[in-house]
């Protein structure tokens, strides 16, 4: 538009010059003067046009060139005055070549900043002993430290996809889908790796690195050595488990005692003497209790449980693992719902086992739902799995416990009546729904509660004996 005004000007100023001039040769000096005035104002006009579309869109470049230089890329809301000692194009010629001379200088300070930070940063996790690898948004490796190289291969140019690390591409995925932190869900998450005929073990983490609107530019991946961690709490569990066997035999000594005092009665306990036996034999039901789940524990972890898998309904676990906690649930006035269906296919499980598992949620359910509330339970098969939940509408598991609810000796703080436990429960639930095959969670912050679900795999159509829905 402004080139076009341009012309305009430049052939009206021709064609007011042709008939002055023609005026001027026949000698007729006041047409003449009529088409000079005429002339001289179309150039005014052309002079105004030349300046609006030239000379202030050069200003406002020459502005916007010295705003630059100084460091602000925000197009200026104002034009300053420009000297009048030189012209346009040869202040915006100054101001491009300062404004050049003040780029390169930049850029060569940050290149040396960033040759500085680059440096600086490798010779840090070079230090450390843990694995750390940083990688670009396409899960290529920019940048690796020794152990990461020498224990992963997680060498710098090599994308993750290529070096076969099975633990190592769900976990970019995952990152790269919510953008929030991949932590490792205790030991069992842990790599073992050899070096030097030494067994080690490390937890991995993936932590998204992202700019100012959250857009992921990268992935961090720390390997913590949690090697001597590992063989501590293997000799934890050691200790535990043979100090649990060691009192397995005097505690039935005891519980024998105190039963052979309550059934004689010809010792004439006083109400007192009675209340105190109860008491001591409640103690070590809870401690024999307690003893057992340890050993169980320690027997799964190592694999060495017995299993006795056999194909049974859904709707007879439950019934199975319902029917001892109908008191309980009775005693605080709460609600079962099972919606089971009795046609549901069947499941391969250990039934001891998995009763262990559902009653365990079935029993927290109750503990921490209020009186009056809602349990429900539910199955449903999916193509090679049947998955079972236990909602109820307590007090629910806080965000923070979703991982942690299911290690040893975790227990979520609540004023829930009853809630007393040590726990294990949940632990015990888990691997024994891992030795099946299969996977336990929990959704946390439930508007309404908590919900507990678990998967078992499918079994054959032929139910196990004694197995037929109640």
């Amino acid at each position: 538009m402004p080139n076009r005004r341009m012309s305009i000007c430049i052939c009206g100023l021709i064609a007011l010059a042709i008939p002055a001039a023609i005026g001027i040769v026949a000698r007729d000096y006041l047409l003449a003067s009529y088409f000079l005035a005429g002339e001289l104002l179309a150039a005014g006009l052309c002079a105004a046009v030349i300046w609006r579309f030239t000379v202030m869109p050069l200003r406002k470049m020459i502005a916007w060139v010295r705003e630059i230089q100084q460091g602000n890329f925000a197009e200026p809301t104002q034009i300053p005055e420009i000297g009048k000692d030189k012209y346009v194009v040869a202040q915006l010629d100054e101001a491009l070549g300062a404004m050049t001379t003040s780029l390169r200088e930049s850029r060569r300070l940050d290149h040396q900043g960033l040759l500085r930070t680059q440096e600086t940063t490798r010779s840090a996790i070079n230090s450390l002993p843990h694995g750390v690898a940083v990688l670009n948004p396409d899960g290529v490796i920019e940048l690796a430290n020794r152990p990461a190289e020498t224990l992963f291969g997680l060498l710098a140019g090599a994308r993750v996809e290529t070096l076969g690390l099975s633990w190592l591409v769900p976990m970019l995925h995952e990152v790269q889908r919510t953008l929030q932190r991949v932590e490792p869900k205790g030991y069992e998450s842990a790599i073992q790796v050899f070096h030097d005929g030494q067994e080690k073990f490390f937890l991995p983490h993936a932590i998204p690195i992202l700019d100012e609107q959250r857009h992921l530019v990268g992935t961090l991946i720390v390997l913590v050595d949690a090697t001597q961690l590992r063989q501590i709490d293997e000799a934890k569990s050691g200790l535990i488990s043979t100090v649990s066997h060691e009192l397995k035999t005097p505690l039935t000594s005891i519980q024998m005692s105190i039963l052979l005092l309550l059934e004689d009665t010809s010792l004439h306990l006083t109400p007192r003497q009675l209340e105190l036996l109860q008491t001591a034999r409640d103690d070590a039901d809870r401690l024999n209790r307690l003893i057992e789940d340890l050993l169980d524990l320690g027997r799964l972890k190592a694999g060495r449980a017995d299993m006795q898998f056999a194909a049974v309904l859904p709707r007879h676990l439950v019934d199975t693992a319902l029917e001892p906690l109908l008191r309980d649930f009775r005693a605080k006035d709460i609600t079962v719902d099972v919606q089971v269906p009795n046609d549901l296919s069947p499941v391969r499980i250990d039934l001891r086992r998995a009763s262990y598992v559902l009653g365990n949620l079935l029993a927290n359910a109750c503990k921490y739902s209020h009186q009056g509330g809602h349990v429900k339970v539910s199955a449903v098969a999916a193509e090679t799995l049947v998955q079972f939940a236990v909602a109820d509408d307590g007090v629910g598991v806080p965000l923070e416990y979703r991982d942690r609810v299911f290690e040893r000796y975790v227990r979520i703080p609540s004023s829930a009546e009853g809630a007393a436990g040590v726990g294990l429960g949940l632990t015990i639930a888990r691997e024994i729904v891992e030795a099946h095959g299969g996977t336990i969670g929990v959704v946390p912050n439930h508007p309404n509660g908590a919900i507990f679900h678990f998967t078992l795999p499918r079994g054959d159509l032929s139910p196990a004996p004694g197995a037929a829905p109640a």
